[in-house]
């Protein structure tokens, strides 16, 4: 068994178990099965793997602060949807974040049986209830921000000047080509426009996922359970649709999860608004993955593509999405 695992699970109520690892990325996960009663978990060991870093969130973030905020945000959803969302476990101190010998905080979830996204067939009915439960999920959030003050990581102008910053540095390094990042810069520049013109537009902001890839939805007993609210924080709604376009590239599929979406929300939706979000998605992506991924050859060829297909038109305001 992993050495922090077996450390970890000494801070909870939980029998001999099974445990299964899932994958390392932001977190260390595991799936664990406790042998007598047959209940599972989701153990997630809240060290990064090498080569991926939130260090463009800021320095000196309390992640003990940040985790019990994610808590308390999946127990609100929780209770205040039907979304069947995952339950944490308290340690047997009653609290929802361990923290082992070395410093790693530790939380568990319950486990949610079914398969996820990129495992099923996307028919249209599935692709709509995305829609529908991404919706459901920012009317619960809005609500939520309004009655609580928790931490949780923020994806505003503040950030894009640190991503800035973090791919700056790559270029320097040569880990991006210098043409490729003044094409970045130009973008940022634009993004950072066009939320300040949401800014200015009540009811656009709240709690968001961030991550609403098809490896953390779950089709639950005919339900979109969304996993893996790690990243999530304080944005504008529409990070989480241009994190669904990122993930969702067929024009039909976005018409479906986007009239999902609708039918909760009662709103209109424009792409002039998801396409910012759409690339702040994907420089997210190189700044926590500069040092681990830069120097490979795919990584190259999909940050030409993404400059020449998506951060230059959004510079140039010229549509790129399209419903």
């Amino acid at each position: 068994m992993d050495s922090q695992l077996k450390e970890a699970l000494k801070y909870y109520e939980i029998d001999k178990t099974e445990e299964t690892f899932i994958r390392h990325n932001e977190n260390k996960t595991f799936k664990i099965k406790e042998s007598l009663s047959g209940n599972k978990y989701v153990v997630r060991i809240h060290k990064p793997c090498d080569g991926f870093s939130t260090d463009f969130f800021g320095k000196n973030l309390d992640m003990s602060k940040l985790l019990k905020g994610e808590m308390s945000l999946i127990s609100y959803i929780n209770k205040n949807t039907a979304i069947a969302m995952q339950r944490p476990l308290p340690n047997k101190d009653g609290e929802f974040v361990s923290i082992l010998s070395d410093g790693t905080p530790v939380t568990i979830l319950s486990w949610i049986e079914g398969d996820t996204l990129d495992n099923i067939e996307l028919n249209k009915d599935v692709l709509t209830s995305i829609g529908k439960m991404t919706g459901q999920l920012h009317q619960a959030t809005k609500a939520f921000a309004s009655e609580n003050q928790i931490c949780r990581y923020s994806y505003d102008e503040k950030l894009l000047d640190r991503i800035h910053t973090k791919i700056e540095s790559g270029a320097k390094k040569d880990l991006i080509h210098k043409q490729n990042f003044k094409i970045i810069v130009k973008a940022i520049d634009e993004i950072k426009y066009r939320i300040d013109k949401l800014n200015k537009i009540k009811g656009t902001r709240g709690i968001v996922h961030t991550d609403l890839s098809k490896t953390n939805m779950i089709l639950s007993h005919g339900e979109i359970v969304p996993i893996d609210f790690s990243l999530s924080g304080n944005s504008h709604y529409y990070m989480d649709l241009g994190s669904l376009f990122g993930h969702f590239t067929d024009i039909e599929q976005r018409k479906s999860i986007i009239n999902g979406y609708i039918s909760i929300t009662k709103e209109d939706i424009e792409t002039e608004y998801i396409e910012p979000f759409y690339v702040f998605q994907s420089l997210s992506f190189i700044a926590s993955h500069l040092e681990g991924v830069a120097r490979e050859e795919w990584f190259k060829g999909i940050l030409d593509k993404w400059c020449e297909e998506n951060y230059r038109p959004l510079s140039r305001r010229e549509k790129f999405l399209f419903l």
